[in-house]
């Protein structure tokens, strides 16, 4: 087992019931382990690393980062995205060029396919593909079984396009890869001036537009960007925010509202609803769905979803209808970005009362709450602020990640940069191997 992975090596999370949660129970925890990802032996990182992504079914992590001393260096001074097994600790290049080399502009937000072989990011990067680059950001897609790398955001007639593309989603096969575009050459008709969430099909190169009315009409505020992830698995389901009207019921109000595409049903319903079929009487944003396509969370100011919600995140099970308020940390003001897995587990990040800091926060049913970014042997917050990029969750709950600028989550923490820590739910980790997990 790699050194990141050895259970001797974890700080284990204590349960929570000395930070002052009444939800907490002081029996009923898991056994959460924690450790910062380091470099061959267990070096530091000399550079900031941000928005960890898990595969499905493997211990594969990605994430951004400029470091150069990690085991891997990519020879370049721009961010890279690199992917770790957490099995071996074996880095490889995702960022790549056809002849190798390291992409000469910076690389961000990768999202996993299942099984890890496909890894979309977004890049500013000139040397990943062939032919006419975009000016901006762009979307591209990597193998690492064939070590070839695609451009996934292409204009109509298969060349640059003339905005930026960012935020990749990836269905758990590969084929299907989401993400907003700002662009107005990427699909005909395009024509409200405003950022999109599109579909590319990797296997026909087909693109369509996500963020669409019920009637399949384009949004004309088109979709708030966010970062958070936005299709499911199976590439059915995709979650968006918009301020135009796009359910045939409710009317939003005129705030923008959170909506979910149905791309087999052929549908578009708001998700920011409350029991009444109200729709939120604020602005709702920075939805995500699991990979199992059941849950959706996302912020809301609102005060008509749920009674006596105080964090502004909330969960919606698609399968059962019910709209969840997730509970507000007493150390803290307010949350934003959550992420769900496929239990309805939800990592958010929230805003302390106390030194302004921003930590990351772990629910779970019933009522659990678990403090992710915790100095090290306490229950007390960490020095330092998460990083506002993704975080990662495995579906399954097994692995967690974030970025954070302290350096009292772990002892012996003075590089000075920000660095991603993983947890671990030593009991989901144990079962997987006990089951021949590979």
């Amino acid at each position: 087992m790699s050194m990141n992975l050895q259970r001797s090596l974890f700080t284990i999370l204590p349960p929570l019931a000395a930070v002052g949660l009444s939800l907490l129970s002081q029996t009923a925890h898991a056994d959460l382990g924690l450790f910062r990802v380091t470099g061959a032996g267990g070096i530091q990182a000399e550079s900031n690393m941000h928005d960890p992504a898990f595969a499905l079914n493997t211990l594969d992590l990605a994430f951004s980062t400029n470091s150069r001393n990690l085991g891997l260096d990519p020879g370049s001074g721009a961010a890279q995205i690199l992917l770790m097994d957490l099995g071996t600790d074996a880095l490889s290049l995702i960022s790549r060029a056809p002849n190798g080399d390291a992409a000469n502009g910076n690389s961000i937000g990768p999202a996993l396919s299942a099984d890890g072989r496909y890894v979309a990011f977004s890049s500013f990067a000139t040397n990943l593909v062939s032919g006419e680059q975009s000016p901006s950001q762009s979307v591209f897609r990597h193998d690492r079984q064939s070590l070839a790398t695609q451009r996934v955001s292409v204009s109509t007639i298969g060349g640059a396009i003339n905005a930026q593309a960012r935020y990749p989603s990836i269905s758990a096969d590969g084929r299907y890869v989401a993400y907003y575009s700002s662009a107005s050459n990427q699909i005909s008709g395009d024509s409200n001036g405003s950022p999109d969430l599109l579909l590319t099909d990797m296997q026909t190169a087909n693109t369509s537009r996500l963020s669409v009315s019920d009637g399949e009409q384009q949004a004309a505020d088109g979709a708030l960007e966010s970062a958070e992830l936005a299709l499911s698995g199976d590439a059915r389901y995709a979650v968006f925010a918009s301020a135009s009207n796009l359910a045939a019921s409710p009317a939003n109000g005129g705030n923008i509202q959170v909506y979910l595409r149905d791309r087999i049903a052929g549908n578009t319903r708001m998700v920011s609803i409350n029991a009444s079929n109200q729709a939120a009487n604020s602005q709702s944003d920075s939805p995500s769905i699991s990979q199992n396509g059941r849950y959706v969370v996302f912020r809301s100011f609102a005060t008509n979803l749920v009674s006596g919600a105080t964090s502004r995140i909330y969960r919606r099970d698609l399968q059962s209808g019910s709209l969840t308020a997730i509970p507000l940390p007493a150390s803290a003001a307010s949350c934003e970005t959550p992420a769900v897995n496929d239990l309805g587990e939800v990592i958010y990040a929230c805003n302390e009362n106390v030194g302004a800091t921003q930590q990351a926060w772990l629910f779970r049913d019933p009522n659990l709450l678990f403090l992710l970014s915790a100095a090290s042997g306490t229950t007390a917050v960490s020095n330092g602020s998460i990083v506002p990029s993704r975080r990662g969750m495995r579906p399954d709950g097994a692995l967690m990640a974030y970025a954070s600028q302290a350096n009292n989550i772990v002892t012996g923490d003075n590089n000075g940069v920000d660095d991603v820590f993983v947890v671990v739910d030593v009991d989901r980790l144990d079962r997987l191997f006990s089951d021949g997990f590979e």
